[in-house]
């Protein structure tokens, strides 16, 4: 068997060797050829909504708490200022 210190010393090796190794350079990546981007030959026509997009919101407190209710709160007058009533 290995002595108290062989195996401590091999502990330690392994140890730092290791946090050395996290500690290094991360790889950089080989560049790559831009894929070629042709024109369109046309520009895609805007989808009509086909119905009503119907959105719930369940609010947990106040809307003027000034936490996740509220925060829900800006992203429905988002949605209501982008959307507007479809």
């Amino acid at each position: 068997m290995l002595s108290k210190s062989v195996r401590w010393l091999l502990a330690t090796t392994l140890f730092v060797s290791l946090v050395l190794a996290a500690c290094g350079p991360a790889p950089t990546p080989e560049p790559t050829a831009a894929p070629e981007v042709s024109a369109p030959t046309s520009p895609p026509a805007a989808a009509e909504p086909k119905e009503t997009l119907k959105v719930a919101l369940v609010y947990v407190a106040p809307v003027g708490d000034m936490g996740w209710s509220w925060a829900h709160e800006q992203g429905r007058l988002a949605l209501e200022e982008k959307f507007g009533d479809r």
